[in-house]
């Protein structure tokens, strides 16, 4: 059934763009409507719309939503070019790399390279390229903080698509962008008016749960409580709807719990932050987990719970290096800080504060150095050192004085942008664009007349071909792209899918093997060379592997492997067969060195449903941690052999 309504919708869209003009609006709602019942579907639509579309902006949009597709469900989605490529190919393919530069935190390079594809539509007068690409930059700005210049591209997209009869990027995303900055920026009552402006223009199956939370954080930074739960509640209603992506649903809920937490209802905020919680260890989304663990201590800082909130914070701290990230690791030490100012030992919250201050310095965030003097300047208060207290509060002056001066220059560099750079598109844009929607049209009207002449011939084939396409797109979707394995979404889903063992002489075995030492192939080698270890080892696993067995690559270097109904005696042998094969075979690097590498595995047997995988991994994990523990290059059994504890017991919350 499933296979026939995907193939009757997408012979429905197809005689629907080759029998008229193609109608975007129906083309959208099918889109999001598919995006709620049907991902293969929806994933689908946009791999044909891609291919069918000519070499222009809307063919870009469309690869950036294919990307987009891919990286919320932690996928990755690089750009391939052909053998010999197109100035267009290379446009799609920078455009790809930026924003793989921007999703990896690499935020500068993908600034450059958006600014080069901008100089780039300068050249060639692609006024609609060169909106989509002022899109992609306001995003970037916005996440950067640089919210004046963000503001800039923001009204220059909205400009442009006001001014095309059809627009390609959807009007209502580039509203919300501009008015997520004007929020940043203070000027609360016009973000609410464009907020509100988009929801009044909604069509029915627009999702608007993301206005209602910025709604609602908005009027929480405005004081308005009442109204701002009203709006977030609301947002939670609808991300409760079936289909909704479960990382949107720990979000909003996460929003709930520092609504409460802001507003000392302090029961209702550990709600919503555990159940945040419980959906992000559920997809494995690190950043995520971290910043829960952040805010988990900070109310139990509230509550007292002194004893647990150094735990939620340690913990974050631990991921948060593991990240690398600079700024997380600023908070967590200030939230420490507060928590031992608190618990009134000032010498540990003095040290944090500083720990604090040395990060910002190193890394040039004065806002946060800021932060972390007045947080000092109140601790010294507290001790009667009046005079360093006096001292930090000066200093937290001082950056807060030239925190302004930037704020203003920022201002006066993004009106001196604006000024000099929409003069430049006035003169030009409504000439250009006019040329490009009339070649836009033709380019329709060409390809509508070339697919009518197609149709006839084409039609007896093209339910053969679509179920080809429709299979070979859900393969590509299950599998990683780099290693050709099942990614992680697929194998678990294999994994808790799994029947009973059907013998009870037999047993289902559950691999979890990492590789050892891989941050040093990377470093002494290249990533490139990195990716061909990962092939390598993907490849020689799956030659190890029967009928029913599968593998899937779960993380950077951690790949899971299930083995159905294996003899009792042989479990042992299978698992050792894999390390042994792992280790005695060799790859060449990027540079043509030979190279070898090792990998620690934990594996647990059993005859039961693996439906409560979850459990089970967490078994295996620790087991795994075992391994490494053991000197790596090894096997633990997650059942029999004996396993340690847990490293950093403290820093563990019992109820994380």
């Amino acid at each position: 059934m499933r296979k026939s309504n995907l193939l009757a919708s997408i012979i429905t869209a197809f005689v629907t763009f080759t029998a008229s003009a193609f109608d975007r609006e129906s083309w959208n709602e099918l889109y999001a409507n598919q995006l709620k019942s049907n991902e293969h579907a929806a994933l689908m639509m946009l791999q044909e719309r891609h291919i069918i579309l000519p070499d222009n902006a809307e063919k870009l949009y469309i690869s950036t939503q294919i990307f987009r597709f891919y990286s919320i469900r932690k996928q990755p989605y690089y750009s391939q070019l052909p053998d010999v490529p197109t100035s267009f190919d290379k446009f799609q393919h920078t455009l790809i790399e930026a924003l793989n530069d921007e999703a990896s935190g690499n935020n500068q390079a993908s600034y450059a390279k958006l600014k080069n594809l901008i100089n780039q539509t300068k050249v060639t007068h692609d006024y609609q390229s060169r909106t989509l690409i002022e899109y992609q930059l306001c995003l970037l700005l916005s996440r950067m903080g640089e919210h004046h210049s963000a503001k800039f591209y923001c009204a220059s997209v909205v400009s442009h698509l006001e001014q095309m009869e059809d627009p390609f990027i959807p009007l209502r995303v580039a509203y919300r962008l501009l008015a997520n900055n004007y929020s940043y920026l203070g000027d609360y009552k016009t973000a609410l008016v464009k907020y509100f402006e988009i929801i009044s223009n909604s069509k029915p199956y627009h999702d608007n749960s993301g206005n209602y939370n910025d709604i609602g954080n908005l009027l929480v930074d405005m004081g308005r409580y009442d109204e701002a739960e009203t709006y977030l509640l609301k947002s939670l209603e609808l991300r409760n709807e079936p289909n909704t992506l479960p990382l949107a649903k720990a979000q909003i809920m996460h929003n709930l719990g520092n609504f409460y937490l802001t507003t000392d209802q302090f029961d209702k905020s550990q709600h919503f932050f555990q159940k945040s919680l419980e959906i992000l260890k559920e997809l494995d989304h690190q950043y995520g987990i971290a910043l829960s663990y952040i805010s988990l201590g900070k109310l139990n800082t509230k509550l007292g719970h002194h004893d647990l909130s150094n735990a939620y914070l340690h913990q974050a701290m631990d991921m948060a290096a593991e990240q690398n990230n600079r700024e997380m690791k600023i908070k967590i030490a200030l939230s420490l800080s507060e928590e031992y100012l608190a618990r009134k030992v000032y010498n540990v919250a003095i040290e944090y504060a500083e720990t604090a201050v040395r990060i910002a310095q190193n890394d040039e965030l004065p806002l946060f150095e800021a932060s972390a003097h007045s947080l000092l300047s109140q601790i010294h208060e507290q001790t009667s050192d009046f005079e360093k207290a006096l001292e930090h509060y000066k200093q937290f002056h001082t950056l807060e004085i030239n925190k302004r001066d930037i704020e203003n220059q920022n201002a006066f560099e993004a009106l001196d942008l604006s000024k000099s750079k929409l003069e430049e598109e006035l003169q030009n844009s409504k000439l250009v664009l006019k040329n490009t929607e009339q070649k836009h049209q033709l380019d329709n009207l060409t390809q509508r007349d070339m697919m009518n002449r197609m149709f006839m011939v084409v039609l007896f084939f093209i339910i053969g071909g679509i179920l080809y396409a429709n299979k070979k797109t859900r393969q590509t979707a299950e599998k990683d792209s780099l290693t050709q394995t099942f990614n992680r979404l697929t194998i678990l889903d294999k994994i808790r899918r799994h029947p009973q063992s059907s013998s009870g002489s037999h047993k289902h075995v559950l691999v979890l093997f990492d590789l050892d030492n891989f941050k040093d192939i990377n470093d002494s080698y290249g990533h490139p060379t990195g990716d061909i270890a990962l092939k390598h080892v993907a490849k020689t696993i799956k030659e190890q592997l029967e009928e029913k067995d599968c593998v899937g690559r779960i993380g950077g270097e951690e790949f899971l492997v299930l083995l159905s109904d294996v003899p009792e005696e042989q479990i042992w042998h299978r698992v050792e067969k894999m390390r042994e094969t792992i280790e005695i075979s060799h790859f060449m690097s990027e540079d043509h060195q030979s190279l070898n590498l090792t990998a620690s595995f934990s594996y647990l047997a059993t005859s039961e449903k693996l439906s409560d995988f979850d459990i089970l991994y967490s078994i295996l994990d620790q087991a795994l941690y075992q391994a490494k523990t053991n000197g790596r290059n090894c096997i633990v059994d997650a059942y029999t052999d004996p396993i340690d504890n847990v490293p950093h017991p403290a820093s563990k919350p019992m109820t994380a």
